[in-house]
C-alpha cells in the first residue's frame, strides 16, 4: 500500500495523462498517456502501466472533457479505487478570480496549485502548450485569469481548412524551425511557432508591468513547449508534470 502516493489522470482535449503522484514532495514518480480517442480501449492498459504492479488505493480525476472524466472516475471506481472528482468550487486552498469559473478548465486550477505549493508568496506567470496555449497569472495564492490562444496544430489546421492551397502541416514535429521558410510547410511552421513565442514574451512583459517588484517566477508545461522555449526570449522553468501533480494536490487542501 502507498498512503502518500496517490493515482492522479488529467484528460485534456486530445490526450489523456496518468502517473503516480508523491503529494507529500510533489513529485510524480511515474506516468503514461494515450490518446483520448483511444480512451475506450486504452484506459485500462494506461492505469496498469503507471499502476506497474503496485497497489494504489487514492485516484483523483480532472479534466476538460466532462464525459471522459465521468468514464474514468467509474472505470476507477470498479477497479478498487477510492476516486474523488477534481473541481473548481472543490479547490479551498487558492482564491480563484474569475467570472465564470462555470467553464475554468481543471487543468489550469491544478497548474495553478502546483504554483501555489512550489512557489509560495510568489507571483508565477504559467503557460501551458497543448491543443490551446494558455498563459495565466498567479500572485500569492491567488488564480487571477489570463490568456488563451488557439496551439499550434489547432493553428496549422485552421490555416488548412479555411484555405484552398495552403498543406495540412504538422507544425509540433520535432526538428529546427526555418525562418525565412522556403517552403510553404516551413513558412506556415515558422509563422505559428514565431508567432506563440511572440505572443507569450508580449503577455509575460504586460504581466511584468503591472508589478510592483521585478521577482517573477516562469514556468511551462505542455506537449508543445518543447518546440516553442527555443523561441522565447525568457527563460522558463519546464516543468512537464505540472498538470498531473497539481491535480494530486486537490487532496492535499484543508478540509
Amino acid at each position: 500500500m502507498h498512503p502518500e502516493t496517490v493515482l492522479a489522470v488529467d484528460i485534456g482535449n486530445s490526450r489523456v495523462h496518468a502517473g503516480i503522484v508523491a503529494v507529500a514532495n510533489m513529485e510524480c514518480q511515474r506516468q503514461d498517456a494515450c490518446s483520448l480517442s483511444d480512451m475506450e480501449s486504452g484506459f485500462d492498459r494506461l492505469i496498469r502501466s503507471v499502476c506497474n504492479g503496485a497497489t494504489y488505493t487514492r485516484a483523483v480525476v480532472g479534466g476538460v472533457v466532462e464525459r471522459a472524466v465521468d468514464a474514468a472516475i467509474r472505470k476507477l471506481g470498479a477497479g478498487g479505487f477510492d476516486v474523488s472528482r477534481f473541481t473548481v468550487d472543490g479547490i479551498s486552498s487558492i482564491d480563484i478570480h474569475y467570472a465564470d469559473r462555470a467553464v475554468l478548465g481543471s487543468d489550469r486550477c491544478a497548474n495553478t496549485l502546483y504554483v501555489h505549493h512550489r512557489f509560495p508568496g510568489k507571483r508565477v506567470v504559467v503557460v501551458s502548450a497543448g491543443s490551446a496555449l494558455v498563459v495565466d497569472l498567479v500572485e500569492n495564492g491567488a488564480f487571477f485569469g489570463g490568456a488563451i490562444l488557439p496551439g499550434a496544430a489547432m493553428q496549422c489546421r485552421s490555416l488548412y481548412s479555411f484555405t484552398d492551397a495552403l498543406p495540412d502541416v504538422a507544425c509540433v514535429r520535432n526538428g529546427a524551425v526555418h525562418l525565412p521558410g522556403t517552403t510553404t510547410a516551413q513558412c506556415i511552421e515558422s509563422g505559428v511557432l514565431y508567432g506563440i513565442a511572440g505572443a507569450i514574451e508580449k503577455i509575460v512583459d504586460t504581466y511584468a508591468g503591472k508589478q510592483t517588484s521585478n521577482e517573477m517566477v516562469l514556468c511551462a508545461t505542455g506537449g508543445d513547449w518543447s518546440r516553442v522555449a527555443p523561441l522565447c526570449k525568457h527563460r522558463f522553468l519546464s516543468l512537464p508534470d505540472m498538470t498531473l501533480v497539481g491535480t494530486a494536490l486537490f487532496l492535499r487542501q484543508p478540509c
